[in-house]
């Protein structure tokens, strides 16, 4: 049986795959320094985008994208942060979500929100 943990690299290789067939530049997978961590980092036009992935089997547990918490936008933010000072080329940049669900008969929904924002 699959563990949680090759469950969501699974998804992150769907989700390089979907934003590469939409026209992403996949530029690192599982970036971290430390005790933070990007999904995906990707370029597309002019922007720098930091996506967080999500993935889940069947809806039994909400929606994959319901996960994305204040706290967790946060640490995306903190570790975005921390890429950029290592890499100041990219002057433009959008955080994204990425929610994959396997559906019960074995069907792929993509949910993608581009540039979203927590501010509380």
């Amino acid at each position: 049986m699959a563990t949680h943990q090759d469950f969501g690299r699974w998804g992150e290789s769907l989700a390089a795959e979907w934003l590469e067939a939409s026209g992403f530049n996949i530029l690192h997978r599982n970036w971290s320094c430390g005790k933070l961590e990007i999904d995906l980092i990707a370029s597309k036009g002019k922007y720098l985008h930091i996506v967080e992935v999500k993935t889940r089997n069947g809806h039994d547990y909400g929606w994959p994208e319901e996960s994305i918490t204040v706290k967790k936008f946060r640490h995306l933010q903190a570790a975005a942060g921390v890429f950029l000072r290592l890499h100041p080329q990219y002057p433009w940049l959008r955080y994204d979500l990425l929610a994959i669900t396997r559906l019960p008969d074995g069907r792929i929904d993509y949910f993608f929100r581009e540039d979203i924002y927590f501010n509380r």
